[in-house]
């Protein structure tokens, strides 16, 4: 993905996938930051620009799956939410979306939630539960839509620039 007139990219580095990126010349190529304690591990992925910021998803092999943010530098590099607590997968998507940036997590106790994340805090705008998998968010120019449960029945919900999701 290009952020600040550069590609930022994850590739494997002998001792696991980490965070690069390039101008395009050889000596301009560079390892961002150091976050996989191990080979086989899931490195950072789903990078998404936002607010003159690059987050993404990665998993320190301490936090499991969480939401991290660079500014392109080692020491701008660091995971600012830690959804679940403990070894699992806390962050599943991460969509921008009308100046905002919802993230899909599980906290462990509620399962999968749609946040939204303002610099400051994380905040649950819709108190409602999604199961959702890569393709199930859809955003539009009035609303995030995601496929999630009610009951036993899948429903197609909405959220717009208000708290308020509806089912539709």
């Amino acid at each position: 993905i290009v952020y600040n007139d550069e590609l930022y990219f994850t590739a494997h580095d002998g001792f696991g996938p980490e965070l690069w990126k390039t101008d395009g010349t050889e000596s301009g190529t560079i390892k961002v930051t150091n976050i996989t304690a191990t080979p086989s591990a899931l490195g950072p992925y789903r990078l998404v620009p936002f607010d003159d910021k690059l987050y993404f998803l990665g998993d320190d092999g301490l936090h499991g799956r969480e939401l991290w943010v660079t500014e392109g530098t080692p020491e701008s590099t660091k995971m600012i939410a830690d959804f679940n607590p403990g070894l699992a997968d806390g962050v599943w998507s991460i969509i921008p979306y009308d100046d905002k940036l919802f993230v899909a997590a599980n906290n462990g106790i509620l399962g999968i939630e749609l946040y939204q994340y303002d610099q400051s805090m994380i905040a649950c705008p819709t108190g409602k539960q999604f199961s959702l998998g890569e393709d199930k968010v859809i955003t539009s120019a009035e609303s995030v839509m995601l496929n999630g449960p009610e009951a036993m029945d899948a429903y197609l919900w909405s959220t717009g620039a208000t708290t308020e999701t509806v089912n539709i």
